[in-house]
């Protein structure tokens, strides 16, 4: 027995809520019910030709009839969302974390071994020259006993370079630093509202620098720490070709005394 339709065959759409987000546009929401086989036609062809904008809901309604619910992205209205100031897109998740570990450095990096090297280049090479002498040979209490202060240009530092000598002959080679990584994961809804920057990738920045340029919360300052820079590090981005959607991540790692030839101040 053929099912026979009164009135208006096709489906009917009830009024449209639309929402505003400034960051990212109007998002409209339109329901249609009718006919189910006319709404899932419908709806094939909606997702068809704009599925990644929008999310299809379909609930069947009795006799054989449906209500669908669409909702559609701002960017599909044709208001993209506004990119930031820099350039970049507006992110719908915006996620920092700061990582702290210790670990261990070589002793001659330590920041009075490079200094004596800066200040006192002579007794620097006194001291590694005495250091290699007493590692191949052994005779460390001789060279302790023998230590010629006149190679410094102070007692004051040569006593320091002796502590340092003894220090060595005891076995200390290496010393503890706390390393942080400060990580940022973004998830942007359409590659379309900006280009996501990879300048300045290997430079320093201050932290100051990394809230002006790179979108750092202030909120987060109070656990960073309070001297040294960060060295921006390169993004991986992946992105998907069916929804337009793509995440991006980097990483800024921290040192007090950055090489500042290797890695530029931004």
């Amino acid at each position: 027995m053929m099912r026979t339709i009164q009135g208006n065959p096709f489906p009917q759409e009830k009024a449209i809520d639309r929402v505003w987000e400034p960051a990212k546009g109007w998002k409209a929401t339109r329901v249609f019910e009718g006919d189910e086989a006319m709404i899932q036609s419908m709806a094939n062809n909606i997702i068809a030709s704009s599925g990644q904008f929008v999310r299809v809901d379909i609930k069947p309604k009795a006799p054989n009839l449906a209500v669908m619910t669409v909702t559609f992205d701002g960017v599909q209205d044709g208001d993209q969302p506004v990119a930031e100031a820099n350039g970049e897109p507006v992110a719908d998740a915006d996620s920092w974390s700061l990582n702290g570990t210790d670990s261990e450095r070589d002793i001659w990096s330590h920041s009075s071994l490079t200094s004596l090297a800066e200040t006192d280049p002579n007794g620097w090479h006194y001291l590694r020259t005495k250091v290699t002498h007493a590692q191949k040979e052994g005779t460390w209490q001789n060279m302790i006993n023998a230590w010629d202060s006149s190679q410094y240009l102070d007692t004051a530092t040569s006593d320091d370079a002796l502590a340092i000598f003894k220090m060595l002959r005891d076995g200390v080679e290496a010393y503890s630093v706390s390393q942080f990584v400060l990580s940022r994961n973004r998830g942007i809804r359409s590659a379309a509202q900006g280009t996501v920057s990879v300048s300045y990738v290997g430079y320093q920045f201050t932290a100051a620098q990394l809230q002006t340029h790179e979108g750092l919360p202030s909120a987060l300052n109070f656990g960073l720490p309070s001297t040294g820079s960060w060295i921006k590090r390169t993004p991986s981005i992946q992105f998907d070709a069916v929804t337009g959607k793509m995440s991006v991540s980097n990483e800024y790692w921290h040192a007090y005394d950055w090489n500042s030839i290797l890695y530029p101040s931004r």
